[in-house]
């Protein structure tokens, strides 16, 4: 059931795992992640690690309107050093993670889960934006299932390791919530105009269906089972990774009109 329990105890452990991996990689150098092109393992733990302080300066800053501003990084808490490297986004790769930087983003990830323990559910918060406000309980699910992401970036990153799927209900929550803001990243997309192509996409390990028409630069999403143009089963896990461009839609059962699924990408923007 996810509660504000579940999603605090999977941000807890998300982070605890991501961690490990920032602790154990033995080599000289910081391991690029090939699903974050461009970034590193330190890059990866810094950009997490900053979302979450950011996202804990707004639950508790919530009576006194949006923190922090546009260019304010008093709250990261960075060494002069590792905030030159977030704000560059270019850490250095020939060195292993600084141990201390993994103490910070362990440090921040407590904080978080602290901050979400404080607060209603249902509270107002600001948005990452801060041009409106939004139920905190967003901010449990998004940070879960973003920790979840971007543990499975750094195991993957790993040289023969394979990373731990997503814990099956934490990624239909991420399944739910993705599908909650990508009807209007389609309508504020300038690319190419949709046919009413449909997808279903379909959990194999548990509830959850999903019908999704894209008219236009429209994009119509329902809960629905019903046939499509093209149909996509698989674990929740594999869904949210494959939606979120970590895995390639061979890890999934295809049926239907195959060659849409490599379009389902064009109709979108990234993510």
């Amino acid at each position: 059931m996810t509660t504000k329990e579940f999603y605090i105890a999977a941000l807890q452990r998300e982070a605890r795992a991501f961690a490990a991996v920032a602790r154990q990689h033995p080599g000289p150098s910081s391991p690029l992640i090939p699903t974050c092109p461009g970034w590193n393992l330190t890059d990866l733990l810094l950009h997490l690690g900053r979302t979450q302080r950011f996202v804990t300066a707004r639950l508790r800053n919530r009576d006194n309107g949006p923190v922090p501003g546009p260019g304010e990084t008093g709250f990261l808490s960075l060494e002069p050093q590792w905030l030159e490297w977030q704000q560059t986004g270019k850490a250095p790769g020939d060195i292993p993670v600084p141990p201390g930087l993994v103490n910070w983003f362990e440090e921040g990830a407590a904080g978080l889960a602290a901050a979400l323990e404080e607060v209603d559910p249902a509270a107002p918060i600001w948005s990452f934006r801060g041009d409106s406000q939004i139920p905190a309980e967003f901010f449990q699910r998004q940070m879960s299932v973003e920790a979840a992401l971007h543990r499975w970036d750094a195991q993957n990153a790993l040289p023969g390791h394979t990373p731990d799927p997503v814990e099956p209900e934490l990624a239909y929550a991420g399944l739910n919530l993705l599908f909650g803001f990508l009807p209007m990243r389609r309508k504020n997309f300038q690319g190419p105009p949709a046919a009413g192509e449909t997808y279903h996409f379909h959990r194999t390990d548990g509830e959850g269906e999903w019908l999704l028409t894209f008219n236009g630069n429209e994009l119509d999403i329902k809960p629905i089972h019903a046939k499509g143009d093209v149909a996509i089963r698989g674990t929740a896990s594999d869904l949210l990774l494959f939606l979120w461009r970590r895995i390639p839609v061979e890890r999934l059962e295809v049926f239907g009109k195959a060659e849409l699924a490599g379009r389902y990408f064009e109709l979108l923007p990234a993510i």
